[in-house]
Order: structure tokens, then C-alpha cells, then sequence
């Protein structure tokens, strides 16, 4: 549902748009766009597809193990079809070179508990992209990523703008759809480590798979995976370039029809509403018959043909082509409401209600399935006091951003300065009674609270 909520046309629109106006602003050449992305490298492969005999059921296939470990890696890639050399994130807590002594020629490497990436393992990375690419303030680069809150933490941002670094964030929820990594380089990359480990696992029967493994079995399907066909084919198919904001057909935008997303052009939606489904009735009247000579006919007739009143709810059709030369005209009064749209599509293009006025010219008062059978709709969401800020697409570089996300981080540093000073005093008051001032511990908080 997240998916399909989050790919709308408004949200992309609003990315593509912030493309266009970062490249024409800082003329981007292809060797200066850049998307980064993260994935999980896991000591358990998911093992091929097996040919077997028709009626088999049951089916064996060796793994490394039932339950394993879990290595993040990071790659980057450009337009030009340049990759960056991986970073491979360990579940450890120290970080030794020995780690990825098999990798991809260049790769780097960190150690976290969990092997998740974080703030510092991302301005480590982030050191690393500079030492690669070589930017400035004088050579910028464009780096296209998620907006996760390791990506556009304020020391990362800080650290892009000194030395050149423009962040473009993709909506949420759409990297499926607007990464060129997940489009063409992860799925052949995650094939083809799946093939390395399988391969090692057939020569080495007695032998499981560790994380030391990985960097191993990454290198053998880094060749194979990031190629620049791939690469190029990645930055095609999401538009970014060559640019195109028209990539995805509106059939792409049908699901988010059914989800609770507001529509971006209200005033729009009202114009359209009052143009189709006037508030006055609508009268049709046959071609060959005059509206006063049906009105006096109805009066002074003897009742074999009575003049149909039509309730203001009730919408009758009376079509043009069986109408017969004594048949009195039809009322057609649309005083429905407008129904709640949920996509940024029109609701000119969606429903073939933009006729309705040359059909009552003809005799006929067109009603829409729409209006018979709604779409379903999703429920509203429930918003928490504590739930997590709503992200966008946006420049996260440019000025106003990066200030909004210092706001936002100040009360947390204020309330880690106030609980470090609080603890200096409280040992300077434990200390005083004591005689006995422990200066290393005092000199450590101090620290702390400078750069905090």
C-alpha cells in the first residue's frame, strides 16, 4: 500500500522538477550524476531454481546455513557508466583491511553492530566518494539517493557543501520505480553472487559461508552485474537521462486511484465539477420538435400524453434516436456531488464525463460507472503525536534545508549539552565533598560537551 500510495503523479512530477532545475542551474555533465544506494549481503544464498521430474514433491537444495549474517554494501554509479568502488558495512565492532582483502579493487570498508549503516559510517563513505570523484566547489557532482535519515543528517550535509556535493532526493516509497541501482544493477548483481555461493558451496561441501566470504563471492558479480549497459540502461528507464519527465505512462499512476493521497490541483477538479454537472437542469429537446409547441401541446392535449416531471435526484435518459415527433422533452438535473479524487490524474482524461454536454445536445444524459460503483477507497491514515515526519523530494543542499534541518536537530542538542553539563557538575559537587577531583573523567565530558 505504501507503494502504491507514494507513486503518484504529483510526488514525481515534483522530483522531476527538481531536476530540471538543479541541472540547468550548476550544466551537470554526464560524468557528474551519481546515485548511490545500499544492500544486504546475506551468508545464506537463496538457492537456484532445480530441474526435476514431473511429479516430484519434494525437491533438496544445499545452503550455507538455516539462519546467517548480514554485510551491507554500498555502491555508487554515474551516467557515464562509472562505479565507485563498493563499502562493505561488517556486523563487528572493530574494523580490520583483512576484511575485504578479496573484495573489488578500491573498496573500503566499516564495522557496526548489526551491520546497518549510520551517520559516521555514511560520512566515511561519503569521504570515500570525494577521494574517487575528485569534486569541488569549483567541479560539482549530483548525488541522487533515498531519503533515509542516515542520507541527510546535518553533519553529511555540511560535509557535501564543502566540497561541491548537490543531494537530490527520490520520493518515498518510489526507489523501486526512480533508483537506477534497484531498476537494473541490484537484480543481476544479487544473481549472480547467489551463482558465486552456490559454486563455492558445491567445492567446499564441509565448509558454511562467514561474512569474510562475502567480499569474495561481491567481487566475482560485481564484474558481471555493473556493466555500463546496465548502468546506462538504469538512468534510462527512470528518466533521468537522458531527461525525460514524460517516462512513465499515466497507466503507471493507476493504483494510487484507490488510496487516500490528496489531489494536487483542487480548484482544477471544482472547475471541471461545475462545467460537467451544472447546478441548473438541463433540458434536451428533439430536432424536430419545438420546446413552446411541446409545452402547449401538453396543456391542451386530452391526457393520452402527459408531460413527464422529473424529481431533482432522479436522472432520466431519453436517447435522440427513439425519440418519437410527439415525445416531450427530458429534464436531466445533475446535482451530484464531486466525487473525491485521489490521483493526480484530471478528471477530464479518467472519465468520459468532458462529453456529457455534446451527448445532451443529441438527446442523451451520459452517466458514468464511476458514479454507479465507486473506486474503493483507503481508509484514512492514523497520524500518532510521535510519528515520523513525512518526507519529500527535495534539494537537501540548498540553503533553506539544510537550515530547516539544523532546527529540527537543536532542541536534540541542547537537551545532550544540558545532560553532559549537568553531569560535570554533579562530579565537580561529589569531587568537592571528596577532595578527590577525577581530571580524565572531567576532561572527557568537557570534550564531549565541545562538540556536541
Amino acid at each position: 500500500m505504501a507503494r502504491a500510495s507514494a507513486f503518484n503523479q504529483h510526488t514525481v512530477k515534483e522530483f522531476f522538477t527538481n531536476l530540471a532545475r538543479v541541472m540547468d542551474k550548476h550544466k551537470f555533465a554526464p560524468q557528474d550524476i551519481y546515485n548511490i544506494d545500499e544492500s544486504g549481503l546475506h551468508t545464506v544464498q537463496k538457492p537456484e531454481s532445480v530441474v526435476t521430474g514431473l511429479g516430484t514433491k519434494r525437491v533438496g537444495s544445499v545452503t550455507s546455513a538455516e539462519r546467517g549474517e548480514l554485510v551491507t554494501v554500498v555502491y555508487g554509479i554515474s551516467v557515464a557508466g562509472v562505479v565507485i568502488p563498493p563499502m562493505f558495512i561488517f556486523p563487528r565492532v572493530k574494523y580490520n583491511e583483512c576484511f575485504i582483502k578479496e573484495a573489488p579493487n578500491g573498496s573500503t570498508g566499516a564495522a557496526r553492530s548489526g551491520g546497518w549503516i549510520n551517520e559516521e559510517i555514511f560520512l566515511q563513505y561519503l569521504d570515500h566518494i570525494i577521494k574517487f570523484t575528485r569534486c569541488s566547489k569549483e567541479h560539482k557532482i549530483l548525488i541522487i539517493m533515498d531519503n533515509h535519515e542516515t542520507h541527510i543528517s546535518l553533519s553529511a550535509v555540511d560535509k557535501a557543501r564543502e566540497n561541491g556535493i548537490v543531494f537530490l532526493t527520490i520520493p518515498p516509497h518510489t526507489s523501486h520505480k526512480l533508483q537506477p541501482l534497484d531498476r537494473t544493477c541490484f537484480g543481476p548483481f544479487k544473481k549472480a553472487y547467489n551463482k558465486a555461493m552456490d559454486n563455492w558451496i558445491r567445492s567446499y561441501p564441509a565448509k558454511t559461508v562467514t561474512i569474510y566470504d562475502i567480499p569474495r563471492f561481491a567481487a566475482e558479480a560485481h564484474n558481471k552485474a555493473f556493466t555500463p549497459e546496465n548502468i546506462n540502461s538504469g538512468f534510462s528507464c527512470t528518466g533521468i537521462f537522458p531527461y525525460n519527465d514524460e517516462v512513465f505512462p499515466e497507466t503507471e499512476f493507476a493504483a494510487s486511484n484507490v488510496t487516500d493521497r490528496p489531489t494536487p490541483e483542487p480548484e482544477f477538479e471544482e472547475e471541471i465539477e461545475r462545467f460537467v454537472f451544472p447546478d441548473e437542469p438541463v433540458t434536451v429537446t428533439p430536432n424536430n420538435q419545438q420546446p413552446s409547441q411541446t409545452e402547449n401541446s401538453s396543456d391542451e392535449n386530452d391526457g393520452t400524453n402527459p408531460t413527464m416531471v422529473e424529481d431533482p435526484e432522479v436522472r432520466t435518459h431519453s436517447p435522440a434516436t427513439h425519440a418519437s415527433p410527439t415525445q416531450p422533452p427530458t429534464t436531466c438535473t445533475r446535482n451530484a456531488t464531486a466525487i473525491p479524487s485521489t490521483s493526480a490524474i484530471p478528471r477530464s482524461q479518467t472519465t468520459p464525463d468532458r462529453d456529457i454536454l455534446s451527448e445532451a445536445a443529441d438527446g442523451e444524459c451520459y452517466t458514468s460507472p464511476q458514479e454507479i460503483i465507486p473506486f474503493p477507497k483507503a481508509e484514512a491514515r492514523k497520524t500518532a503525536p510521535n510519528c515520523r515526519r513525512r518526507r519529500y523530494s527535495k534539494v537537501v543542499t540548498d540553503t533553506p534545508n539544510r537550515d530547516e534541518i539544523a532546527s529540527r536537530k537543536a532542541p536534540k542538542l541542547q537537551t545532550q549539552k544540558n545532560k553532559v553539563r549537568r553531569s560535570i557538575f554533579e562530579l565537580i559537587q561529589e569531587s568537592s565533598d571528596s577532595e578527590d577531583l577525577d581530571v580524565n573523567e572531567l576532561c572527557n565530558l568537557q570534550v564531549t560537551t565541545k562538540y556536541l
